[in-house]
């Protein structure tokens, strides 16, 4: 898969090439916060936020660019990860519920 850096709008770079040619390959900081914002994106737990997912995939950040995630291996342990981490987050916001919301 190729990128052109040229091809930039809105903080996306799109892939040119290989099977995913309409999907962005980057995304810059700033627009992954906007699609966060929106409700479009949604980090793996409220305490792992260094993955994303937004649009049927996996995204990771380094700096201030989230990049794709293309390993099936990794987007498998992700699925995974999140499942688990749903449950965790829902019992850390159930302990933390004032007993008046019961």
């Amino acid at each position: 898969m190729s990128i052109d850096s040229r091809n930039v709008r809105d903080g996306y770079k799109t892939v040119l090439t290989g099977e995913a040619a309409s999907q962005p390959a980057e995304i810059h900081n700033t627009a992954m916060v906007r699609e966060l914002d929106l409700g479009r994106a949604q980090f793996l737990s409220a305490t792992i936020r260094d993955f994303v997912r937004l649009g049927g995939g996996w995204w990771i950040m380094d700096r201030d660019v989230w990049f794709a995630v293309d390993d099936e291996e990794l987007i498998s342990s992700l699925n995974s990860a999140a499942l688990l981490m749903a449950d965790a987050d829902d019992g850390v916001r159930a302990k933390n519920r004032p007993a008046s919301a019961l």
